[in-house]
């Protein structure tokens, strides 16, 4: 009798656990404010889940796990050569991630791909309000102000998300919406919703004017298209429907003035550099290019990093020899994660975050996880771009999911 009580309770405690995987799902894409505190209650919960029961669920890959804990140490180390302990330490609150999330990962049972599956439509759930939400608030202040700008870029985002990072998320849930569309599951269990919800994105991704995101879009859809391919099923359909995808994603970019503007200022800015290389920097992608320049030349200098907290200090400095003032004003980032992190901690920290990488992309590969692969391919991808990792909407999203994947080690194909 004591056992069967012992197992439902401990069903009863993996279903808070799942539970709690949904709600911070539904609630990254809505507003990070209320995410640290959800994460904690996680925490708390799967800390009693583990001293109720005195066990562990150790994944049969941990590395992983491991390798995200081990950047958080070595974040702690460089705090012991940081210039600015100030930063350092709000630092550290920020990238509490790469700790709690494999803590929880340990302590919480086996998630199948049934439980991951139902995370992910709670992820998609917050997604669509987030979108109706932000579209309609950004109507009523275009409106108000006579100016249509505020249904675009960061005004789109509400000044709670960057352009960018909401741009994945919505490429995210495309991918897997038509990973899901393949399997005959629809959001809602209504098919017509399901595939206009699929070619609004790329809409709403245009209007965002993310350079990052609108070739994530095009990303996700070849990507989808060789799956597809690969599973010789419908060709037919999927050519028509990665087709209209592609149509729309094209056209919606190209007419939406934000969008085609900052295409136009990508396409012609390596020229400018190229031409004038004394040129002072102001649009987003001659700024990467700088940043890229002075982030390469402090990693040379400094092999174990700046210190903890000391990566935009130092930038600056350089921002200052090169006579950038306008990305030293601007107290500008490495723009790319791989960067941002030698910057900060050195070739060290760089090589266990590639490491980290290609752990899970193998592990993905391995179980034939294609929702796992298509994340990771969109993290990657804007890793190249964005310091995607340091800032709260960048690292949750990364880990949360990360830990997911790898706690869905012995379940079914997606």
């Amino acid at each position: 009798m004591g056992k069967v009580i012992s197992y439902q309770l401990a069903d009863k405690f993996h279903r808070v656990q799942i539970a709690m995987a949904c709600l911070v799902a539904f609630v990254t894409p809505l507003h990070k404010k209320y995410v640290p505190m959800l994460i904690a209650l996680w925490g708390i919960s799967a800390i009693i889940h583990g001293i109720a029961f005195r066990k562990f669920s150790f994944p049969k890959n941990p590395w992983p796990l491991v390798f995200m804990m081990a950047i958080y140490g070595l974040h702690l180390l460089g705090y012991s050569y940081s210039e600015h302990p100030a930063d350092a330490l709000r630092e550290f609150e920020i990238k509490m991630s790469y700790m709690v999330f494999p803590i929880i990962g340990i302590l919480i049972n086996q998630v199948t791909e049934t439980n991951v599956r139902r995370v992910m439509w709670w992820f998609c759930y917050g997604i669509i309000l987030f979108m109706m939400i932000s579209i309609g608030y950004g109507i009523k202040r275009s409106l108000e102000f006579d100016d249509w700008n505020y249904i675009t870029y960061g005004h789109l985002g509400m000044e709670i998300f960057h352009p960018t990072y909401a741009a994945v998320y919505q490429c995210f849930v495309l991918g897997f919406m038509m990973l899901s569309a393949t399997k005959g599951e629809f959001i809602f269990g209504n098919r017509k919703l399901h595939y206009g919800i699929m070619f609004f994105i790329p809409v709403y991704v245009s209007l965002l004017a993310s350079k990052a995101g609108l070739l994530s879009i095009l990303i996700v859809i070849a990507w989808c298209a060789w799956k597809w391919w690969r599973a010789r099923s419908g060709w037919k359909s999927i050519a028509l429907v990665c087709g209209i995808l592609s149509v729309i994603s094209i056209t919606s970019a190209l007419i939406t003035p934000a969008s085609s503007r900052r295409i136009s200022s990508a396409v012609d800015s390596p020229a400018a550099i190229r031409a004038d290389e004394k040129k002072i920097a102001h649009n987003s992608t001659e700024l990467r290019w700088v940043a890229w320049s002075a982030s390469w030349q402090l990693l040379k200098q400094n092999p174990v990093g700046v210190g903890t907290g000391d990566s935009t200090p130092e930038l600056v400095k350089v921002y200052d020899q090169m006579g950038e003032d306008y990305a030293a004003k601007k107290n500008l980032n490495s723009h790319n994660q791989f960067l941002q992190l030698g910057v900060e901690l050195g070739w060290p920290c760089l090589i266990v975050l590639v490491m980290l990488l290609l752990l899970l992309i193998v592990h993905s590969i391995r179980k034939r996880n294609h929702l796992a692969q298509l994340f990771l391919l969109l993290c990657i991808f804007n890793f190249l771009f964005e310091s995607f990792l340091e800032v709260q909407s960048g690292i949750v999203f990364f880990c949360f999911w990360a830990m997911l994947f790898v706690k869905q080690a012995d379940a079914e194909t997606l």
